[in-house]
């Protein structure tokens, strides 16, 4: 019977799906997280305009990646503001373009529009580094993926990975000769400013949907004929390459995320401070 597959075609979809993007989906989580409370500290601390210290920069990363996007998926732009900041609303920029929602390479278009300031920043946050000349590129032979299907093994690999991503950084940023370069400083707070800015909006994510909904049923598909052949579905391996390959480019984000965090939180507590008597994370003091 046809309908014999259609269990194991979906299993088999779900779990590749899963293989694929569960890690760098959690790694973007927490990118999110800490653009989003880094810039809750700012306003907190400065208003809306303090914000801009940052925003000047990392803004036109984030607008320019869905632009090039939309340029590569036919997607019209409408209108495009690379910095044009909005205190009511707290944009800070944006791309307005249009799309045929008949369209299903226009719907897998928008999936990748939707994404792009993602992965276009963690990109950028690589060349920004490489211009020091101190931060290497480096992939362990140990860590490139097998045929198992061990899952301990496979997250295993992609915490190894950020691991990695993290040493590398500590090393960079521990060496005196690294911060003797006055051009190095510049680096590492453009760095600090795209990564505080490169996360998807609510917007960016909305429009992702049809992709998603697409690239689960063209899997989906594939799958179903494959087992309709009587072929065993055999991708897990090539996928999981794939999935460290996303883990290693959002690895560096997620680690300069992180050192973001901590350099804001301290800066902007000694100015709460002094602005007015109490910590930022604490209770305001009365009287």
């Amino acid at each position: 019977m046809w309908t014999d597959n259609l269990l194991p075609a979906l299993f088999a979809t779900l779990r590749q799906l899963t293989l694929l993007f569960v890690v760098p989906i959690s790694i973007s989580i927490l990118i999110y997280l800490s653009e989003r409370i880094v810039t809750g500290w700012f306003i907190r601390t400065t208003g809306f305009k303090g914000i801009w210290l940052t925003a000047w920069l990392g803004t036109p990363v984030h607008e320019s990646a869905h632009a090039i996007i939309c340029f590569i998926f036919r997607c019209p732009i409408k209108e495009i503001r690379f910095f044009i900041p909005d205190p009511e609303s707290q944009v800070l920029g944006y791309v307005k373009y249009t799309h045929n929602p008949k369209n299903p390479f226009h719907w897998i278009g928008r999936w990748f529009i939707g994404l792009a300031p993602l992965f276009a920043g963690s990109a950028f946050l690589f060349g920004l580094l490489m211009l020091t000349g101190a931060f290497p590129i480096t992939w362990r032979p140990d860590l490139l993926p097998g045929h198992t299907s061990d899952w301990i093994s496979v997250v295993g690999l992609h915490f190894d990975t950020l691991s990695l991503i993290g040493s590398e950084m500590v090393s960079l940023l521990s060496t005196s000769d690294f911060w003797g370069n006055p051009l190095n400083w510049f680096l590492i707070y453009a760095a600090l400013a795209v990564v505080t800015h490169m996360a998807p909006s609510f917007a960016d994510l909305k429009g992702t949907f049809s992709g998603w909904i697409l690239m689960l049923f063209l899997t989906f598909l594939m799958n179903y004929f494959i087992l309709f052949l009587g072929v065993p579905v055999t991708f897990d391996s090539v996928l999981h390459f794939i999935s460290l390959i996303l883990t290693r480019l959002l690895a560096l984000a997620l680690v300069l995320s992180a050192i973001n965090l901590i350099f804001w939180f301290i800066i902007l507590n000694v100015i709460h401070r002094l602005k007015t008597g109490y910590w930022l994370m604490g209770r305001k003091h009365k009287g």
